[in-house]
């Protein structure tokens, strides 16, 4: 009984990844000579800020249709990022695709004009409906630093995950289902009383 739960919950767990659609990842590495951005630099695009953290997150409203653009402010020189564009299955847009590149400073780009150097992600989405559903997609763009080859939003799933594991490994090793549930096995256990 407890192997055949134990069974459906891993299969679940293998199937899981079917469910999570409408994400994108990206990953990209910033090199080691870009230039530091001052900590009082206020972006003039969509941007996301990580000082003084590893992870967060910019839910926003985006065009369904061609380029969005999203500034990554407080980058860690030498360091992995992943990049990540979540949508609801409700909309029916695609992301074509995911790339970054860096702006020099004293640049103009998209009306906006820096005296910093820039880190720019762009996202490309198709619309798959005629006439357009909406003018705008409410979108989760994440960004979290790469540590030993795992984004650090994923740590906390990870550890939830193997205290389940493991929890659920000592539920099997110490409990006998058969003999909790049985009233056979209760009954002869009686029985076995009275005889002795």
């Amino acid at each position: 009984m407890v192997m055949n739960w134990f069974t459906y919950i891993l299969i679940g767990l293998s199937i899981c990844h079917l469910s999570i659609a409408n994400t994108e990842t990206y990953t990209f590495h910033v090199p080691a000579d870009l230039p530091n951005t001052s900590s009082s630099y206020e972006p003039s695009l969509l941007y996301i800020d990580l000082y003084d953290t590893t992870f967060k997150t910019l839910t926003t409203a985006v065009d369904p249709v061609g380029k969005n653009f999203i500034e990554l402010v407080g980058l860690q020189k030498n360091e992995n990022y992943m990049f990540k564009v979540c949508w609801t299955a409700i909309d029916p847009i695609s992301v074509s695709s995911i790339y970054h590149f860096f702006i020099p400073h004293d640049t103009e780009f998209e009306g906006t004009f820096s005296n910093q150097t820039r880190t720019i992600v762009v996202i490309e989405a198709d619309n798959y409906s005629y006439p357009e559903l909406q003018q705008k997609v409410q979108m989760d763009f994440s960004l979290a630093i790469i540590k030993i080859g795992l984004p650090v939003d994923m740590y906390s799933i990870i550890l939830y995950l193997a205290c389940i594991m493991i929890i659920a490994a000592f539920i099997a090793k110490t409990v006998d289902p058969f003999a909790v549930f049985s009233e056979k096995n209760h009954l002869n256990a009686l029985e076995h009383k009275k005889s002795d």
